[in-house]
């Protein structure tokens, strides 16, 4: 079993609800409130309404309640993350 270290002792990692993983494209909300984090994302979903036409809606899929020590966690992670798997600016342009 995955465990994670916290507090000077290894916390086992369960999963026993089978929480599914979510696709987002849109970030629709953020913000702190009382030292919790709020983070709502999004799918982008186009329905055609006819010949030319159709509906894009933002279809929210997931709402992160985060501390803030998890929310700094989560940022450095990301940048982490993104760091290793984008190449430099330079190399691109």
């Amino acid at each position: 079993a995955r465990s994670i270290p916290l507090g000077g002792r290894n916390v086992p990692v369960v999963d026993p609800y089978f929480v599914q993983p979510v696709s987002a494209d849109l970030i629709v909300e953020s913000r702190e409130f009382n030292g919790t984090a709020a983070i709502s994302f999004a799918s982008l979903v186009v329905t055609p309404t006819g010949e030319t036409g159709s509906i894009a809606e933002a279809v929210v899929c997931a709402r992160l309640r985060l501390t803030l020590p998890t929310a700094i966690d989560l940022r450095n992670m990301l940048d982490e993350m993104l760091k290793a798997s984008m190449p430099p600016k330079s190399e691109t342009h």
